[in-house]
């Protein structure tokens, strides 16, 4: 499969076992999934998402999925203060309702497989190559910021503050001239409903899915809302999913 290339967008994995997962039909999703029907799933809709040429384009940092892994540690942010975000749990990005000719059309499904506490932790955690990857110093859509201190403590007070950590690269998507700093909610982010600092989630490359086309929509009963930052188990998130009429 010879995958879309555009400027100024996340590319899409070329590597295993991510390029494997990419455009599942959703017979083969649900197939995957089967004994994992009792899971939890956390949905949202991504603003980042465009639709362009028939193909699906992140222009944001998060979810990034470069370097081999998928991390969510730059959007949901209030999602991933809740206890639910840890490991086991599934997460999942849709597009907005005008991304398919159907409506809300799955953009990627992740298992999430490990965390950190901060983006200290994270950096620590992350093998080198896919610090690299994800380097906010290096790359416009970064998600992971490498500290400029040694800290003892990868929780305490020191690894929330963004002035511990490189400065996102020129360009970069969350240091744009008209709100240079939104970048420091990456590092240090409360929840105003949860008053609980936000986990930075790994998934679980063979339990991650992408899609770069639309695809699959979520496509519930007339009057179901699409069930954005509810919790939901993954027997109903398969449920509410439907294929979309000519796709391949």
């Amino acid at each position: 499969m010879d995958l879309p290339t555009f400027p100024n967008y996340q590319p899409f994995p070329t590597s295993e076992p991510l390029r494997t997962n990419l455009d599942v039909s959703l017979d083969s999703l649900r197939l995957r999934l089967s004994s994992h029907r009792s899971d939890e799933v956390y949905s949202y809709v991504m603003t980042s998402v465009r639709t362009h040429d028939g193909f699906f384009q992140q222009e944001g940092c998060g979810p990034n999925f470069q370097g081999g892994l998928l991390t969510v540690c730059s959007c949901m942010h209030q999602v991933r203060t809740y206890d639910g975000a840890k490991p086991g749990v599934w997460v999942s990005g849709f597009t907005g309702v005008h991304g398919t000719r159907e409506g809300n059309g799955l953009f990627y499904l992740s298992r999430i497989e490990d965390s950190a506490r901060s983006q200290y932790g994270l950096w620590e955690k992350l093998p080198l190559i896919v610090r690299l990857a994800k380097a906010a110093h290096l790359d416009p859509r970064g998600d992971v910021f490498e500290p400029r201190v040694v800290l003892e403590d990868p929780e305490g007070d020191e690894a929330y503050d963004p002035t511990n950590y490189k400065r996102p690269i020129p360009g970069h998507v969350h240091a744009q001239p008209e709100d240079p700093d939104h970048w420091h909610r990456d590092i240090d982010y409360v929840g105003s409903q949860t008053d609980k600092r936000q986990v930075f989630l790994i998934g679980e490359p063979g339990m991650t899915f992408i899609w770069t086309r639309p695809l699959i929509v979520h496509q519930g009963p007339r009057g179901e809302k699409h069930p954005r930052f509810r919790p939901i188990e993954m027997s109903r998130y398969l449920d509410l999913l439907r294929t979309i009429p000519g796709s391949k």
